[in-house]
């Protein structure tokens, strides 16, 4: 037998659960097991997988063949020295190639384990590439997950079979992803081998292919999850097994929202700001700094045996930069640079097709000052948003948790969409925290409070004092239109300066900050929300406090990580310009042909270009189209920076 996916986490699910049934108590012994009748072939995930010494060919051959095991961490570890000690690169080839030759060798052995075996599983992209599979045919082949499958990969899958061909998916999940609306593409490559069967239409009009098996008991979800999923997705046709309550109790009674199945965090009046990359993916670092609060808070109810075998915690978002944003906060929090060890696991929602969690945190990250949510969340094309919802929430077995600015959606969408429909089943059937509430739960602190802590109005200032007084490098500030609730700080920022502490600060209105702000701030017409990054690695994220619209609860986030601290760092173009001290010397040297005020570096919104303007905009707005070669020639004779 084959087993074959569109994604390795759902082959090692798959793998994994076959393995656990074989050793279950009551199972008939008709079956046969010995090591390398079952075998994961390729690169696993999940960790009880990836380590499991007879369950993956990989591993089986070293275990059968210690010698071989041992030359190679004798290899790896040489290369390692090589590469630390910085040693001459013929060295470093010779031991290269020896690897090489010896990972030859041990493919040609998995490659003997493989034919020998009773189940192979591996992804669907090297059952293409890999002569292992593609030279061989299996008696019976199962394509899971094969919505995710493009239609000539689904006949590929077929070609294999000498028996029986199996598709096991659901047109309701995650359909293929082509990005071209060539009409053959549409044709092959945006529609799934449902379509194809014609299955998909004959289960709207209650009409059942004659091949067709529905799987109608589901035995994943609680039946609160589930119900949602049922109702609204599968019009009633999913079942519940009877023992999936009590089976999942056990989740519902752990952090976080304590007795909770389903719960909905409403940012509503947080500073909860969305903000768009240069790709136009979205990210939201308040909502993300929540998501991962949400989860570190239900580690402690977790048993270091569930955390070994797989995280039990998922953080879903639809955008790939919120993803990438909060994997860089989890592994600051962990110092891991393997993403497979991390307790927590985040992806998107396309990632976490195939895979479960014991608790989902669904995070929306559309929020202002974006005028209209993005498409992933909203399109009717292809039924992409009910998919990619029903994915979503299908993942949780006993704890499903939304981070979404309640009214937002309710301003850009209509109530018939997907995501309006599953945000009022949360309300109805759920626990909704937002307000006071909210601010309360997120004020708890945590085990791993050096890392991550929110800070409400009365009680942060004691510890962004003492990270700005300690500031060795640079401090890099955001500040948007509005007014500064505080101004205490300012004293320690001239302090630090005198002993040459880089300060750039980039506003939405510089003509409106204190003088000693003033001075160093270049206008950003982009500037949603407060942020400062201290030596690139402590972030304040909702400081300096700023009085603006839609924001009534002041509450400050601190996070320490190198990682996140250059992610947004990047992301925010915080790099770009001339320099730090650049504007400083502008502001000393250059003043305004029309009213006298200093002079400071402008972006342009349209083309990101920079320009000259006057700090007293918008009273004058004065605006210079370039930065003259002479000015900079000047700035780095005068500077001596060269």
């Amino acid at each position: 037998m084959l087993v074959i996916s569109h994604s390795n986490v759902a082959v090692d699910e798959a793998i994994r659960r076959i393995y656990k049934k074989i050793w279950e108590p009551g199972t008939p012994k008709n079956f046969k097991y010995k090591p390398g009748s079952i075998l994961r072939y390729g690169y696993p995930k999940m960790p009880d997988v990836r380590n499991n010494e007879e369950l993956t060919s990989f591993n089986l051959v070293l275990r059968k063949y210690p010698e071989l095991k041992k030359q190679k961490e004798e290899l790896e570890q040489q290369r390692f020295i090589i590469k630390k000690q910085r040693l001459n690169d013929p060295e470093l080839a010779k031991v290269s190639k020896e690897l090489t030759v010896l990972k030859r060798r041990i493919k040609e052995l998995e490659s003997q384990f493989l034919q020998d075996a009773k189940l192979v599983a591996t992804s669907l992209a090297k059952a293409t590439i890999d002569s292992c599979i593609y030279d061989s045919h299996f008696d019976v082949v199962l394509l899971d997950e094969v919505s995710m499958a493009y239609i000539p990969q689904a006949f590929y899958a077929a070609s294999l079979a000498k028996k029986h061909i199996i598709y096991i998916g659901d047109f309701r999940q995650l359909a293929p992803i082509a990005l071209s609306d060539d009409e053959k593409v549409k044709k092959w490559l945006k529609r799934d081998v449902f379509e194809q069967a014609k299955i998909k239409e004959g289960v709207d009009e209650r009409r059942y292919h004659p091949l067709m098996v529905m799987l109608d008991v589901q035995r994943r979800m609680h039946p609160k999850i589930s119900g949602f999923v049922s109702y609204h997705i599968y019009h009633g046709l999913l079942n519940d097994d009877p023992a999936m309550a009590q089976k999942t109790e056990d989740i519902k009674k752990s952090t976080p929202m304590l007795g909770e199945n389903l719960s909905l965090i409403n940012v509503r009046l947080f500073p909860a700001f969305c903000y768009k990359d240069s790709s136009g993916s979205r990210y939201n670092p308040f909502t993300a700094l929540v998501s991962l609060y949400l989860a570190l808070q239900a580690l402690p109810s977790k048993t270091s045996k569930q955390l070994e075998e797989d995280s039990p915690i998922g953080i879903i978002t639809p955008y790939s930069t919120q993803s990438r944003l909060v994997r860089s906060m989890i592994r600051d929090v962990f110092r891991e640079e393997n993403l497979s060890k991390l307790p927590i696991f985040a992806a998107t929602v396309h990632q976490f097709q195939g895979s479960e969690k014991d608790i989902i945190i669904f995070d929306c990250v559309d929020n202002y000052p974006q005028e209209r949510p993005g498409v992933l969340l909203t399109s009717d094309n292809l039924e992409q948003a009910t998919r990619l919802i029903n994915v979503a929430v299908s993942r949780a077995r006993g704890k499903f948790v939304a981070i979404t600015n309640r009214s937002y959606w309710k301003s850009k969408i209509n109530n018939d969409k997907i995501l309006s429909v599953l945000l009022r089943y949360l309300e109805e059937k759920g626990r909704q925290y937002a307000s006071y509430d909210l601010e309360n739960y997120l004020l708890k602190p945590l085990e791993l409070k050096h890392a991550l802590q929110f800070y409400s109005k009365g009680n942060y200032k004691e510890h962004f004092i003492y990270d700005l007084r300690n500031a060795r490098g640079s401090i890099y500030m955001d500040i948007p239109e509005g007014t500064l609730v505080d101004t205490s700080w300012l004293k320690y920022l001239q302090d630090v300066q005198k002993r040459g502490v880089q300060l750039k600060i980039r506003a939405g209105k510089p003509a409106d900050l204190p003088s000693p702000l003033n001075h160093y701030a270049e206008l950003k017409y982009f500037v949603p929300a407060p942020l400062i990054i201290i030596d690139q690695e402590i972030i304040w994220y909702g400081q300096p406090l700023v009085k603006k619209d839609k924001v009534e609860y002041f509450v400050s986030v601190r996070f320490k990580g190198k990682r996140t601290a250059q992610m947004l760092t990047t992301l925010l173009g915080t790099g770009s310009g001339v320099g730090l001290g650049f504007n400083e010397f502008i502001g000393s040297n250059e003043k305004c042909p029309n009213c006298g005020r200093p002079l400071r570096i402008v972006e342009n919104p349209k083309n990101r270009k920079l320009l000259l303007g006057c700090t007293g905009y918008p009273k004058c707005n004065y605006i210079f189209p370039y930065i003259p070669v002479d000015l900079v020639n000047k700035y780095l004779t005068t500077t001596q920076k060269v």
